[in-house]
């Protein structure tokens, strides 16, 4: 397993400690961090970085940020190359069992192993990205240099020995005392068992046998303003009119159920049944301890920046007590079908469940990103009744369009497994696009808009927890130019903050451009279809709202920066090549935009090439793909006119 070796020893090094050296500065570190840690190290020597900002590094000495020696179109994909050291992982044989990893958490028949894997792919994926661009600028940088460069990686994290403390010897008192305290705990904790177990058994007591089931978590739940009465609805973002769908066709016949008791009202979910009930957390299955700390030995160079032996342990016993309860549910509502949306990451102990109690189940893409890490297993197989260990998937994949159709048939999913009904999300955008001009007005009156001028959507997003997509003089640059050109062509930039967005930033960016720049705040529930009814253009880095402005009529320029490509890897944002200019550089990026401001006709050609391509990427785009996977549902639980 090559990512095993992490950083340190995939890299080139050179033991001469003279010029040439180039050190990796590991975290986001600012400038006014920097003195500290470059004591001691060479004037000559050149950073690489991860910082959010390159703003006063360069008056400390040469510094490059790692983003620059990112992926390149036609290199090996980082995703790729984590996601194959993870099937490496699964297929490890432990020492311990004899077995491979995926064969040594046998659990009521099937493997636990699953239940576990999702937590390494991001991890592989971040440590094969950092080796991929350590490796270019170990070479980038030391060519043509009479010494090839020495990399260090400092990570600066305190690493002081701290002496386990000396045992306390216990005389008979304190024993009897520290037993006694012992026995509490175990009453407590057989106490609180069975209060959960009888909390679940009037749960599902509360419960009727239904036609199909599906569950969510109301923290995806939106909730949005509907702009021809001023009523407000909730939406579940990519299942969109699915689940409303199957309680209008099924009524009482279709159970609805939060993993989590909701926090606020979701209009038009009045439908939504009780909350989940507490789990029950038992210890491990024999075995499983020790397969687990063989496993995270094995991955340890990997998952040590990330998470700890101890979080595997965690996981795997929440995941059994998911499960556990999943079969329980099932057997009491004895549904025919399962929708389910997440399904291969939160929900796949419930896909797990349906599959062993023989129930149909639709799993519907959410994504438009590298999903692969999640989904292709075609190593081990999936699972079925010559491979009950496999990895679960739904009998039936709703994917947006037929590049994905195309990907999944690679990955080794079974043909007739795959249906293609579109991008439910998009039903709304093409409803309003037929209707734009009454929803812009509407729109720009939520807002406080004119609705007289014209305006362009900003969507570049700068950071997501800890890694920056878009460097911030690389944002604040965008919007400099974003205002001059507003000015030259009399149209207003409204930017969309992302929820992870350093909001600092982009208020700064509006107090210094009134009139110019309008922030959409996050608590005006006005939809993004409606949105997208207010602007013609649309400037941002990599999301799917690239293809809802598309459909909206929208001119779309995506930010394709060294510092994007770095975060988002290529195979995946590739696909819109051909749909949308690519801004690869930020001196590019008046090039770019500048004629779809200066000619109408050239900005409509753009629209009309993107709504063109976009059918491969987000299926029929007709308004109707939420029925579709509606009758997809109905079809699969035997129900119904379509079944």
């Amino acid at each position: 397993m090559s990512l095993a070796n992490e950083e340190s020893r995939a890299l080139p090094r050179n033991k001469d400690n003279g010029a040439g050296k180039l050190y990796f500065v590991k975290g986001l570190k600012k400038a006014d961090e920097m003195p500290e840690i470059l004591r001691g190290i060479d004037r000559d020597a050149t950073l690489c970085v991860e910082t959010h900002s390159l703003e006063g590094f360069k008056a400390l000495r040469k510094v490059r940020h790692i983003s620059e020696f990112g992926p390149e179109h036609g290199e090996e994909s980082s995703r790729e190359a984590g996601r194959d050291w993870v099937a490496q992982l699964t297929e490890s044989v432990l020492h311990c069992t004899g077995k491979p990893a995926w064969q040594s958490f046998e659990y009521r028949g099937i493997s636990a192993w699953w239940f576990l894997e999702i937590i390494f792919q991001e991890p592989s994926y971040l440590v094969a990205r950092r080796q991929q661009a350590l490796a270019k600028a170990v070479s980038s940088i030391g060519k043509g240099m009479p010494r090839a460069p020495r990399v260090s990686l400092e990570s600066h994290l305190p690493m002081v020995p701290v002496p386990p403390p000396l045992p306390t010897p216990l005389g008979p008192r304190a024993r009897l005392k520290q037993q006694l305290a012992a026995r509490r705990e175990r009453l407590k904790t057989w106490r609180n068992q069975k209060l959960r177990r009888l909390a679940q058994l009037r749960f599902l007591a509360r419960l009727r046998r239904s036609e199909v089931l599906c569950l969510i978590e109301h923290e995806n739940l939106r909730r949005h303003a509907d702009l021809r009465d001023g009523s407000i609805r909730a939406v579940l973002p990519y299942a969109e009119g699915v689940i409303e769908g199957l309680r209008a066709a099924l009524g009482e016949r279709c159970t609805v159920l939060p993993r989590r008791p909701p926090n606020a009202v979701f209009e038009g979910w009045e439908f939504l049944g009780p909350a989940l009930p507490p789990l029950i957390y038992k210890p491990l299955p024999p075995g499983f301890e020790a397969a687990l700390n063989e496993v995270a030995m094995l991955a340890l160079p990997v998952i040590r920046d990330y998470f700890t032996p101890a979080t595997l342990k965690e996981v795997m016993v929440f995941r059994l007590a998911e499960y556990d309860f999943y079969l329980d549910l099932l057997e009491r509502v004895k549904p025919k079908a399962i929708f389910a949306y997440n399904w291969e990451g939160v929900f796949r102990p419930l896909v797990t469940a349906a599959r062993v109690k023989g129930c149909r189940l639709v799993g519907v893409q959410q994504a438009l990103g590298p999903y692969l890490h999640a989904l292709d297993h075609r190593e081990t197989g999936y699972i079925g009744p010559n491979n009950p260990q496999g990895f679960a998937i739904p009998t039936k994949v709703a994917l947006w369009g037929a590049i994905h159709r195309h990907e999944f048939l690679e990955y080794g999913y079974p043909p007739d497994s795959i249906a293609v009904p579109g991008y439910a999300r998009l039903d709304n955008h093409f409803h309003v696009k037929d209707n734009k001009r009454r929803i812009r007005e509407r729109a720009c009156a939520q807002l406080g808009l004119d609705p007289n001028e014209r305006y362009l959507l900003f969507t570049g997003q700068s950071r997501v927890l800890d890694t920056i997509i878009l460097r911030a003089e690389h944002f604040t640059g965008a919007l400099r130019l974003l205002c001059r050109l507003a000015n030259e062509f009399g149209f207003r930039i409204i930017m969309k903050p992302w929820t992870s967005d350093d909001m600092s930033m982009v208020e700064r960016a509006a107090h210094a451009n009134p009139g110019v720049v309008y922030v959409a705040p996050q608590n005006v529930l006005v939809a993004n279809a409606d949105l997208l009814a207010v602007s013609d253009w649309l400037v941002g880095t990599f999301s799917s709202i690239i293809g809802e402005a598309t459909l909206a009529g929208n001119a779309c320029v995506l930010l394709n920066y060294p510092e994007s490509r770095y975060y988002f890897d290529l195979p995946h944002v590739e696909h819109y090549r051909a749909m949308i200019p690519f801004v690869d550089r930020p001196e590019d990026m008046e090039s770019v935009l500048r004629p779809l401001l200066e000619s109408e006709p050239a900005r409509t050609a753009v629209v009309d090439r993107a709504q063109a391509a976009m059918h491969d990427i987000f299926g029929p785009c007709d308004g109707k793909a939420a029925e579709r996977i509606v009758n997809l549902v109905l079809a699969e639980a035997g129900v119904g006119p379509h079944a």
